[in-house]
Formats: structure tokens, sequence, C-alpha cells
């Protein structure tokens, strides 16, 4: 198996023994590299290298310059791979960026036994006590080292090219907070190879810790190389993983932010402090291949929070079904994004992500953005992206627009009173456009005629408090009614809810759940943890919608026999002229035509972020991921807890010792219960 001994030198390839005093015998560390067209900083680099491993196995990749020579000549340079014919082609490279490796490593343990293996390449600098911590590290405790990764930045001033006589290390005085933790030291144990394609990292080791630090000077040598960087992974990568990233940085070799949009750092305690971890997550993206239909464009949906069916996230799917049957494409970008949750509710062509990195190799046409949050995060990676910002509430501090120029062209507002909100806070009226709760009428519709008289009541809320529970039960049994309460956010799907308010007459509820009472032919009641504003009816709609039904009215904090007294207002009539209203109101298919009407216009008309707003928001959004990166730490530790506590209690010892439990418990309980 390639990787296990029998990788095979090729008909270009010959092996050189450089330094025969340091074969066949035991060492601590070896180091292994592949390099081509080095000889800038090669010779550095040997040097930082062989200050602390014992020996250096090379593979030259058919280099034109003086990289061969300078590794003949180095006394750390035990062997020399050297191959004459350069691979080309995509599938080539990838699978010599793990043959090469492969070969390598097979060598190391054919001539160099050793108990330790370095692999590196030419433009990382390792910073720490390399031997000290490998001779100190338990071998039932640690078989591998992961490395911490930074990569080092020109910047404007300090973008000088680094060559011949210069020390790679701290050569550079910033560097971006993203950190790659890379296995790169691992023993030399029977099972480790290279496999697959383009491998770093060789996969057969077992326990690993994380430990030193790596400056890496790929970016940071030379605005010619990071050109060149640019032209190799453009020419002999695929596109999706490494092309149409560095094609997007050709002509931008000097930074003032990261390449991921946050700001870079001096090597020291405040860059390890700010650093963040690059996870599976920021592998790039490839954008759907699906193409635009008549009239359609490239679309971010943003929105703070994507994992239950409260509002802002069922009015988000309903306007990405209603804008892909609008020829568009989309993708959604939430900051706490549930996969398992969403993804059965959204066509598989709809991109899903909660990294907005894995957004920066894209293009869109304009950002439709929910939550100020998510505003912040856009406009760090996109400073130029049209973006319309959409409001859906005046209390929650996320609906706020916020205190700084975001280059916003227009604002959606649910309405009058959230278009009242955004003028206070400094939007021009002009630039606001009231756009009411969205509701697909396709799905939201009536099964049945409603009753007579109220004969079945349903709550429809995750907020109503137990008090007002006890008022709401009270009134029913006065007027002889049922009454149901339904509000789990993550078990009740939009097909459930359907199902539950064609059953019944009357639907308790606020905002959204108003509206698509509405859409089923049902009467709805204004009230919840607000107060209420009473029975909707053709009459009031037209005044309860401008608070979007929020029970902000007139903030009735309703008696039973006030509740009693809105019930029978009812009639069976209302179910069918409130829909004939609501479809024109509310439903999707009668407004989003106005709507990609206002996202066409948004994207004739881009606004820039001014240069003032830059660092702010790169501040901001960097500040936010940090503690939205504590919270998904925090999420799989207690998520890690709790599936440890299944398992036991699974377990049979634990169900065997269960009676032995319960006779310790015993004594415990009645201590308690005399204490008290």
């Amino acid at each position: 198996m390639p990787g296990s001994g029998s990788w095979v030198l090729g008909d270009a390839e010959t092996l050189s023994i450089c330094r025969p005093a340091l074969l066949d015998k035991s060492h601590l560390l070896v180091g292994i590299t592949r390099v081509r067209n080095e000889d800038g900083i090669l010779r550095d680099t040997l040097d930082h290298v062989g200050a602390f491993v014992d020996a250096i196995v090379a593979f030259d990749d058919a280099s034109t310059d003086a990289t061969r020579e300078i590794l003949r000549s180095h006394p750390k340079v035990a062997i020399l791979i050297q191959s004459d014919h350069w691979e080309a082609g995509i599938q080539a490279r990838l699978l010599a960026e793990t043959r090469h490796r492969g070969l390598l490593l097979d060598v190391v343990r054919q001539r160099l036994p050793c108990e330790w293996i370095y692999c590196f390449d030419a433009d990382e600098r390792l910073v720490g006590d390399v031997r000290g911590f490998l001779t100190a590290a338990p071998r039932d405790e640690c078989d591998g080292v992961r490395v911490s990764l930074f990569d080092a930045y020109l910047t404007p001033d300090d973008h000088a090219p680094l060559g011949p006589g210069n020390k790679l290390c701290d050569g550079r005085r910033f560097f971006g907070p993203e950190r790659r933790d890379i296995l790169m030291l691992w023993r030399n144990l029977p099972g480790v190879r290279f496999e697959g394609l383009d491998a770093r990292e060789p996969t057969g080791v077992g326990q690993t810790v994380t430990y030193l630090r790596c400056q890496h000077y790929g970016k940071a040598i030379s605005v010619e190389q990071w050109e060149a960087t640019c032209d190799y992974y453009m020419a002999h990568f695929p596109a999706e993983t490494y092309g149409r990233k560095w094609a997007r940085r050709k002509g931008h070799a000097v930074h003032i932010l990261s390449d991921f949009g946050y700001p870079l750092t001096p090597w020291g305690p405040e860059l390890f402090n700010a650093a963040l971890p690059m996870s599976a997550s920021h592998v790039q993206t490839d954008w759907p291949t699906t193409e635009l239909g008549a009239g359609g464009y490239d679309i971010l949906l943003a929105t703070n929070h994507l994992q239950g069916w409260t509002g802002s996230e069922t009015l988000l799917l309903a306007l990405i079904d209603s804008l892909l049957n609008g020829g568009c494409r989309v993708a959604v970008y939430a900051r706490y994004l549930d996969r398992d949750w969403v993804r059965p509710w959204v066509r598989p062509d709809v991109l899903l992500v909660d990294d907005p990195d894995a957004l920066r190799p894209l293009r869109f046409d304009l950002a439709h953005v929910q939550h100020a949050s998510c505003l912040v995060d856009v406009r760090s990676l996109f400073p130029r992206m049209p973006v319309l910002f959409s409001s859906l509430g005046v209390l929650p501090f996320l609906e706020q627009p916020p205190p700084l120029a975001m280059g916003v062209t227009h604002y959606l507002a649910i309405s009058e009173e959230v278009e009242s909100n955004l003028t206070a806070q400094g939007v021009p009226s002009a630039r606001i456009s009231v756009l009411r709760n969205l509701v697909c009428s396709e799905r939201f519709r009536p099964q049945s005629q409603i009753r007579s008289r109220p004969e079945r009541i349903l709550v429809l809320s995750y907020k109503v408090d137990d008090a007002r529970k006890i008022v709401l039960r009270a009134a029913a049994k006065v007027i002889g009614a049922s009454i149901t309460f339904v509000g789990d956010v993550r078990a009740s799907s939009q097909d459930d809810v359907v199902t539950h308010i064609n059953d019944a007459d009357v639907v308790v509820s606020l905002g959204r759940g108003v509206i698509e009472a509405m859409l089923c032919g049902r009467v709805p009641l204004v009230f919840d943890v607000h107060g209420g504003d009473g029975l909707v009816t053709p009459d009031n709609l037209e005044q309860l919608m401008k608070v979007n039904f929020s029970g902000r009215l007139y903030r009735r904090e309703c008696s039973v026999a006030e509740l009693v007294d809105q019930l029978l207002l009812y009639e069976q009539s209302f179910g069918f002229r409130l829909r004939e209203i609501a479809e024109r109101r509310f439903s999707l298919s009668s407004n989003i035509g106005e709507l990609m009407k206002l996202h066409r216009e948004v994207i004739a008309n881009p606004a820039a972020v001014p240069e003032t707003s830059t660092p702010p928001i790169a501040f901001a959004s960097t500040l936010a991921r940090q503690d939205l990166g504590n919270y998904r730490v925090q999420r799989t530790r207690a998520d890690a807890f709790v599936n440890e506590v299944q398992r036991i209690k699974s377990t049979v010892s634990w169900r065997i010792t269960a009676p032995l439990r319960l006779l310790w418990n015993i004594p415990k309980r009645f201590l308690k219960r005399i204490s008290r």
C-alpha cells in the first residue's frame, strides 16, 4: 500500500547520500521537506531547522535555481531525492503533494532510525523548545504534536523583500489571528503513512497534543513571490479548493487586514490571545452550479440565528423559496446555524454557512440582512457589496440599525412602528420601505371552514407565561371552548403549525402567528407577553398591523372577563374576509415581486462603507466572532458531557448497580427531609 513502505522512485528521480555519517544510527528527531526553487530563503530554513533536528531528508521537485546545491552542501541534509521532471496538471500536483512526502517518510524509516519525525516547508519557522518537549512527552500520552501556525503579512510599512542574508524568523511585524493547528511532528510508528491527495498531514497518528507555534511566511516574503504563488495555485490546483481563492488575492499582496478580514497583530501574547482557530468550515465553499433564472440574481441572506421556528427564521425560510422560484441563487449566512434542523427545509442548492470566511471567495449581487450583528459580519467581508437591511422589530437589540455608517442602500421595515423606530435613530425616511411580515399562502391556507361559534382555541406562542395561560384557560371555559397550547420552536414545524391552526377557530398569538392564522381562514386574538390588542376583525386589521400585531397598540392586560368579551366578538364570516385581506397584504406570492424590484434598485445603487468605518467594523466583527467561538466551545463540551452521561446510563453496569444507588440515596433523602 502506498505510504506504508511501497512508494518507489520515479524514472526521473534519483536518491543521493549527502552525509553518510548520519545514516543507520538512532536519532531523536529527523526532518523531512519537499522544496522547489527556494534558494532565496532555503539556507536560512536549513540553519533554523538544523538547530533542533538531527538530520534532514529533502525532496527537490525539479528546481531550476540553486536549491539543489544548497541542499547538498548543508551539514544536516543526510539524503537528497531529486526529480528532474516537473509533473504538471491539477491531478498530478495533488498526487505529488502526497507521494513526495510518503517517499520521504519511507526513506527515513529505511536509513535514519528515529523516535520523532518533523515535516516542514521552507517558509515556516518553528518557535519553542522542540527537543525539550519531545524528550519529555510520555509515550502513552502523546503520539503527535500539532503546531499552531500563524500567517505573516506584507503591510504598507513592511513589505521590502526578504531574501538571501535575511532571517525569516521574526522577519515581519504583523500576523493574522487565524490559527491552523497542523500535525507537524509525530512518533515514527509503523501505522503512520501519507495517503490520498494533497496530504500535508499523515494518517495513523494516535493521541495528539497542540504545542509550539509556527510563523508562516508564504504570504510575506515579497510582492513578487505573492504574485507567483497566486499564479501557481490558480494553474495547478482545483478552483473550488485553491484556485478561486488565490485568483481573488492576485494583485493584493500588501495587507491592512488579514485575508479573512481580521486586524493584523504583532507576534506575541496579544496575537495568541486573539487567535481564531481555523475549523473545517474555513474550507472554501463552491457556489451552487444552478443557473440563474430570468430576472434572477445572486443573493446572500444573512441572519443571526437559524435553529428554530421563531419569526425571523420562518420569514427567512419563506424568502428562500420565493427567491429561488424567482430565478435567484441563494446563499444563507447565520451566526448560530443548526444544519441538522434547517437542512430538511431548504433545497440542496442553497448554500448554508455559519463561518463568514467561507463566503469570501464568492460573489453576490447584494446582501439582504436581518440583524445588526450580521450586518457587521457582511460588511467586514464585503465593503462594497450592495446591502438591504431588514428590521423586524423595535425592541430586540439585534433589530436596531448600528450607530455607524455601514453603507446600507435601503432599509426594510416590517411595520409603521418599525419605520418610526428607524427614523428616530437617524435613518432618512426616503430610504425606508414598509414591507409586511410575508408568509407563504400556498402553505398556510384553509383546510376547512371555521365554526359558527368559537369552539376551539389555539394558543400559538413560545413566550406566553403561566399567568396568562391561567387567564386564557378560564376565558375558554366561560365560553365553553376547548384550548390547546403549541409553542415548541424546535419540534413544531411549519406543517405542524398549519395542522394545528386549521383545527382551531380562534388563534391566540402575536406577529407572524396572527398572519398565519388569517391566511388559514381563522380569527386571531392578539394577546401574549406584551399584553393584548384584542380580537382581529376586518375593521381593525389596518390599525393593528401598524405595530405588526404585537399587542403594543393598546397593551391591554386583559382580565378573564375582558378576554371573554373579545372572544364573543367572533363572527364566522371573519375567517373568509380576513384571509382575503391577508392574501393581498401579507402573502409572499402577492408581494415578492415588489421585494425583488427593490433588490434590483439596491443592486443598481450600492453604497460603499466609508473608510473611517472600516476599523471599527473589523474590530466589532472580530470581537463577536471570538465570543461566538467561545460559545461553540462551551456548546461542544456540554454536548459531550450529555452524551457521556447517556452512554454511562446505557451500560450494563449502570443498570446492575441501580438498586445499590437507591439504597445509598435513602439516608441522604431522609436527612434532607428532617433538616428542612
